[in-house]
């Protein structure tokens, strides 16, 4: 979204960026998690003609959410500050993952089909 509209915002977007950003190798690594989100979500239209990699993102997904998991207590770990937005999202981050193992709903969405 910050990315959106610093993009927007042509004059300014250099300046909203170094206000949420002041390290932008930090953004674009931010940025990086979200790739098998964004993957799956561009290939759900087609996933009939893509079975097998459909199948295979969920994986992909859940490997996301596992490396998003452990990056913020390594980033403690490396001398970050602990915060409540650090918590919050380490928690917001277990809830997808356990989402993602165990919801049946979800699952059944990446169901290979039987012939």
């Amino acid at each position: 979204m910050l990315f959106v509209v610093a993009g927007a915002s042509r004059d300014q977007g250099n300046t909203l960026l170094n206000l949420f950003y002041p390290d932008h190798d930090n953004f674009w690594l931010g940025l990086l998690p979200g790739v098998p989100a964004v993957l799956t979500f561009l290939l759900s239209g087609r996933r009939q003609l893509l079975p097998r990699v459909w199948y295979s993102l969920r994986w992909l997904l859940i490997l996301a959410q596992v490396v998003l998991l452990c990056w913020q207590p390594v980033l403690w770990l490396y001398g970050e500050p602990l915060s409540g937005i650090g918590v919050a999202l380490v928690v917001a981050d277990i809830v997808a993952l356990l989402w993602l193992l165990t919801n049946p709903r979800l699952r059944a969405c990446f169901a290979q089909e039987k012939d």
